[in-house]
């Protein structure tokens, strides 16, 4: 259905709202003779760095048969060679300046588009500048393609095809071939065939190469802290040598046509760990001309409403320990870029997926008769209006990075870039004229034509139906009784009694890191640190010794669902699901988490709603919100999880490496199927008010965009209004170390796809200083390097390794180097000695020079950025009042301190220690 008809929904408002949109006059948009389009801006956060992006109009859609996963087979080859940075060159020069590959440095490939980025290159010299856009410019048309590095990029997409091929992305494509039957869509999965992988000649991927890479289907976008005359101008020299082409194919963008019937499809996979329900209506979307008006925007505002209330809805029904569903939701997108879709999804429980199917069809019928009520749109109407407000709020000091990927999205999709200031002023003008009627007969009309119906779940899900059940239990949701959704208003402040105020009695400057301590008349320690790095963010977080560790050896597993049994009891008055309605339009929460040795609650913010989220946190103290509804889905969800886990391989190996490195210590227990009855609502109520009965024994940190003397009268209310007690608690060492000595776990297990996982722990005691915390970090980043080089791109023996290290300066005291793979397990027994024999190279010979100032490069590079976000502030006010480490001082002066025969020591010192976790796990072989 074509849905520009809608626009006269929006009656009141249509003679004010035919102009087109303004575009932001702080982003400078041009286009060469040739066809390249470039969008620009200058953005100071973060200093010194800027991100650079080019977006391709094309993507895996557009291959021939015989080319099926070129597309994305040509992402990869653009960082194997271009004409002027040869074999890995773009990779080596930009670690020089602290940009890292996968990190900083990526790409990805879709169906109808390819995006390129690096992201916070720095800015301090121009030649940096210059190198990085003559890196997008030798992806733009000058990929080298040699045959050696096409040969060996063979094996890493077979590898990324192997870690990728799950239940999930299997049932997807089997859903693909039907509800996109008669189109390319059916047929193109961007990661493609194997057998074409293997096989395709050098001149194949040539030839797509040179056909679809070419101005006019690319866009250039730099954002951040450029001299933006001076971009402008280098890309019309760099471009300068790529002309029009007027013969170029035409790219074309596929119809995907109406269906006058229901098209139904089932899809089920034996590893599969949920069971999923879509109903889908697809439109056809409004014109470029179309969208690009307030007209435009203001219907796209009116499905969001839509799918907000239905988003409501969903949530109230899943929040109902009886209903048949986990989660379900609704959302408006593009399914194509010639075609819309409203889409309905629902999660189904174990064993009910009948009773969620027609739940589903039933509450999507229900929208379509009755519509909205005034209650639920004034809900949504705040809600959005609340997200506008927000951007703008923040819109001074927006990052970089957000502002690039906006506009590659904006470039992609034709869309105007408008301004935060133009956006609030337009929804604060628009809104409010929206009723309920035009809201429900938007509704009606985005859920009577071309209807999809699927499902996909497990081959052990019983219920799962036939493709002519399904319809019919559509059809029957279209002759059923049903009733409109009644209103529901909740008109009570957020906490029934205000406690009694108390004072700020002592003040002292904390001086490691400019943050002011605040002693409050109940004996309450608040650290404060206001900034001026993120507008309109606010961060909170409380913290406690004890944790797990004082918890009673019986009660170690019930200590694991207390945080998800806090989140789903609600808070004060207020159910889970009235608290949501309580807050819509504020932009507040705050949630704990219980730890080995601590217990935390953490808070989020806008600078407005600050005594939101303070009065979440008051209610969070003393006795958690007693709701057995709440107790009985939680166990429930988690027995449908563990169920579900069962089908899954992956779920199967971490399960065994986390059984391995816990060596039975019951402080580091998991929730089984076998102990799960075992909790009691009861022992859970017990342990929350144990961790959180007694606000005194926790610290306090406020960090983010707030005044002092706004937020004091604040925290005098709401954190000195808490009742404490004067008893202070520590935690007990419970020895959760990694269990010493060499350990190999080799297990088996069915897999439909032919991959062997590998987790490797290194780990022994060591006494933790700044000096050997970094020196150790960079030896993971240097074998992180190596693996890139050996694993990855010599051998083509996975997609990928990650390698990451601790030091734990808290309890344990303990280091740990853990590194995992997946590959294939015809090249396990080659590639596990490679592992070893990488760090040996380090014991033995040390590091590389230009690895070991790339790592150093990055280190810097990183945490210069890293300071510039609350986030990082928060984590290192908590580590020095928690663990007692600063972390912070100095950093710059101990990173180039590190020495090549510090990280050599460190790799001799693994190795000597001989504890090594070896875990795993591979196909079961048939008899």
């Amino acid at each position: 259905m074509k849905l520009t008809t809608l626009l006269l929904l929006l009656a009141a408002a249509t003679t004010t709202l035919a102009q087109p949109l303004k575009p932001d006059t702080a982003v400078r948009i041009g286009r060469l003779p040739n066809g390249l389009t470039y969008i620009l801006r200058h953005n100071e956060y973060p200093a010194g760095r800027a991100c650079f992006y080019i977006a391709q109009r094309v993507g895996a859609i557009l291959e021939d048969d015989d080319q099926n996963g070129l597309a994305h087979f040509l992402e990869h080859m653009a960082f194997n060679g271009t004409k002027n940075f040869p074999d890995k060159g773009i990779i080596d020069y930009l670690e020089t300046v602290g940009v890292k590959f996968g990190e900083s440095i990526n790409a990805f490939t879709a169906l109808d588009q390819t995006v390129y980025y690096l992201n916070n290159v720095p800015t301090t010299r121009d030649a940096i500048v210059d190198s990085a856009l003559l890196v997008l410019h030798d992806w733009s048309g000058f990929i080298t393609l040699a045959d050696n590095e096409i040969d060996n990029e063979r094996g890493v997409i077979l590898e990324e095809w192997r870690t990728r091929n799950t239940a999930a992305r299997r049932n997807y494509f089997r859903i693909q071939e039907t509800i996109m039957a008669g189109t390319p869509y059916a047929k193109r999965n961007v990661i493609g065939d194997t057998a074409v992988i293997k096989n395709f000649t050098y001149e194949q991927l040539r030839t797509y190469y040179h056909k679809w890479y070419r101005p006019d289907l690319q866009g250039i976008i730099v954002v951040g802290d450029i001299d933006v005359d001076h971009v402008e101008q280098k890309i019309a020299q760099l471009w300068n040598d790529i002309p029009d082409n007027p013969d170029a194919a035409q790219r074309e963008y596929f119809q995907v046509p109406d269906n006058e019937e229901p098209i139904v499809a089932t899809a089920a996979d034996v590893e599969a760990t949920s069971t999923q329900i879509v109903i889908e209506f697809r439109h056809e979307p409004l014109s470029d001309e179309e969208q690009n008006t307030e007209a435009g925007y203001a219907q796209a505002w009116a499905r969001q409403l839509v799918s907000s209330i239905m988003n409501t809805r969903f949530f109230d029904i899943a929040s109902q320990p009886e209903a048949p569903i986990t989660a379900a939701g609704a959302y408006y997108t593009a399914e194509t870029p010639t075609k819309d879709c409203m889409t309905f999804v629902a999660m189904a429980k174990n064993g009910r997926t009948a009773e969620a199917i027609t739940l589903l069809l039933n509450e999507v019928e229900r929208l379509h008769r009755y519509g909205i009520n005034q209650s639920e749109l004034d809900l949504a109407k705040a809600k959005h209006i609340k997200a506008y407000q927000n951007a703008y709020d923040a819109r001074a000091k927006r990052q970089s990075e957000n502002y690039a990927q906006e506009y590659y999205n904006a470039f992609l999709n034709n869309d105007v870039i408008t301004s935060p200031d133009a956006d609030l002023e337009l929804v604060q003008r628009v809104m409010p004229t929206m009723t309920t009627a035009q809201l429900s007969q938007l509704a009606k009309k985005l859920t009577q034509d071309n209807v999809l119906l699927y499902i996909t779940g497990s081959t052990e899900d019983a219920e799962m139906p036939s493709t002519d059940g399904l319809l019919s239990e559509y059809r029957a949701s279209k002759e059923r009784t049903l009733s409109a959704c009644e209103e529901q208003v909740i008109d009570k402040p957020l906490v029934g009694n205000t406690p009694k105020a108390g004072k700020v009695r002592k003040v002292k400057t904390n001086a490691l890191m400019g943050a002011e301590e605040w002693t409050l008349s109940n004996g309450i320690r608040v650290l404060i640190k206001p900034t001026q790095l993120v507008d309109n963010e606010v961060l909170l977080t409380a913290v406690s010794h004890g944790g797990k560790s004082v918890v009673d050896t019986s009660l170690q597993v019930a200590s694991n669902i207390v945080a998800d049994m806090s989140a789903y009891s609600g808070r004060g008055e207020f159910s889970r699901s009235e608290l949501n309605k309580v807050l819509a339009g504020r932009t507040a929460s705050v949630g704990v988490s219980i730890g080995t040795y601590n217990e935390t609650l953490s808070g989020r913010a806008a600078t407005a709603d600050i005594d939101v989220m303070l009065q979440l946190l008051y209610l969070s103290f003393g006795p958690m919100r007693c709701d057995t509804n709440a107790f009985a889905m939680v166990i429930d969800a988690y027995h449908t999880k563990l169920i579900n886990k069962r089908n899954n391989p992956k779920d199967a190996f971490r399960d065994t490496v986390r059984t391995v490195s816990a060596n039975g210590n019951p402080y580091l227990s998991r929730i089984t199927l076998e102990n799960l009855p075992t909790i009691t609502h009861r022992q859970v109520m017990d342990i929350y008010q144990s961790r959180f009965g007694n606000a005194g024994d926790f610290t306090f940190v406020i960090v983010g965009d707030f005044d002092t003397d706004s937020i004091r009268p604040l925290v005098e209310q709401w954190i000195g209004g808490l009742p404490t007690q004067k008893q202070r608690e520590t935690y007990v060492n419970r020895q959760t170390t990694l269990p010493r000595g060499r350990i190999d776990k080799y297990f088996t297990r069915p897999m439909t796809t032919d991959k062997q996982s590998v987790y490797i722990i290194y780990s022994g005691s060591h006494t933790y200083s700044r000096a050997d915390d970094l020196s150790l970090r960079t030896l993971s980043e240097l074998l992180d390097m190596r693996y890139l080089d050996t694993v990855r791109e010599e051998e083509g023996g996975s997609y990928g390794v990650s390698t990451w290290a601790t030091l734990d300066g808290f309890v344990d005291q303990e280091y740990s180097l853990s590194i995992v793979f997946d590959t294939d397990p015809a090249l396990f027994d080659k590639l596990l000695p490679i592992i070893e024999r990488e760090i040996r190279r380090i014991a033995d010979e040390g590091p590389d020079a230009g690895d070991l100032a790339k790592v150093k490069e990055n280190l810097l590079k990183s945490r210069a950025e890293q300071l510039q976000r609350n986030n990082t502030w928060m984590t290192l006010l908590t580590t020095y009042i928690v663990q007692g480490i600063d972390k912070y001082t100095d950093f710059e002066a101990q990173v180039n301190a590190i020495t090549a025969e510090q990280v050599r020591q460190w790799a001799r010192r693994i190795l000597d220690d001989g504890n090594v976790i070896t875990v795993s796990m591979s196909p079961e072989k048939e008899e």
